[in-house]
């Protein structure tokens, strides 16, 4: 019986091994981060004083990017109405499957409204499990992003929203390894459309940030991809917010400073951002970590 019994301890054992091992060891591997030209990213706004031409008319991600830093729930709930909307009008398949595509990013901004001022805790999951309303989201949003390929083109973008609202899912790491395949997947395919996308590198950046120590966290080049990000993203401040956070746990709490200034700067209405940023200048401890 003892024999039998510690067999089924080493059995046990083993398969915890090739599981830690499985979800640790990262397909993905260092991503090089693209070289940053003089001048500005192609999103950053034009320096070169005003135009005689009249500015274009904004895109629907245009607006989404808008309503986003309002970070209020109601205005994206608004935005989607609309947005779904737009999808039932659309005059052709293409214009179709673009709605579609910009459909499943405002879910995905959703996702992250609704946990924007919980405290960031790199190496644990949000949640034990997934509250109802984030799982709806994150439903929806994949089940757009299937639509709009099975009718327009595949969209570099839409590959990495898909990574990004299933990596909400992962409570555990039973859900860690479930889920390794496919989010890995969708970054792959969305670095081979456009490896110089600077909001891919804000969810790769997120990747080596909030991994376990054992299963990948590498600061440094979480800092490559948000500084990165961060140029290519003038008006949003989450990856500077992230780059304060690594900043920190690199013990340089002046740069970490400096990082969540320049977010609040960005955006003075994330409420967690405003959070952080009196706690630093206050001294207190762990300043990320706590809700908002």
């Amino acid at each position: 019986m003892r024999i039998r019994t510690l067999l089924i301890i080493a059995a046990f054992l083993g398969l915890m091994a090739a599981g830690w091992n499985y979800v640790a060891h990262d397909e993905l591997g260092d991503v090089t981060v693209p070289e940053v030209p003089d001048g500005p990213l192609p999103e950053d706004p034009p320096s070169d004083g005003p135009s005689s031409e009249d500015p274009p008319a904004p895109t629907r991600r245009d607006v989404l990017a808008e309503v986003r830093r309002e970070c209020r729930l109601g205005s994206l709930d608004a935005f989607i109405e609309a947005q779904r909307a737009l999808v039932e009008q659309a005059e052709t398949p293409a214009d179709r499957g673009r709605h579609l595509h910009v459909l499943a990013e405002a879910y995905l901004e959703r996702v992250y409204c609704r946990t924007a001022r919980l405290g960031m805790r790199p190496g644990e999951p949000l949640f034990r499990r997934v509250p109802a309303p984030i799982e709806a989201d994150i439903r929806a949003g994949l089940e757009a992003l299937a639509e709009a390929r099975a009718v327009g083109e595949p969209e570099a973008d839409g590959y990495r929203v898909e990574g990004s609202l299933l990596a909400n899912r992962i409570t555990s790491m039973g859900t860690a390894m479930k889920l390794k395949r496919p989010i890995t997947d969708a970054y792959k395919r969305s670095l081979e459309l456009d490896a110089e996308n600077p909001r891919l590198h804000v969810a790769l950046g997120c990747r080596k940030l909030f991994a376990p120590k054992l299963l990948g966290r590498n600061l440094d080049k979480a800092m490559e991809h948000l500084t990165y990000a961060a140029r290519g993203l003038p008006q949003d401040e989450r990856p500077r917010i992230f780059a304060a956070l690594v900043a920190y746990m690199q013990d340089d709490e002046g740069e970490a400073l400096r990082w969540a200034q320049e977010a609040l700067q960005v955006n003075n209405r994330n409420i967690f951002v405003i959070a952080v940023l009196e706690r630093l200048l206050a001294g207190e401890a762990d300043p990320f970590g706590r809700d908002a």
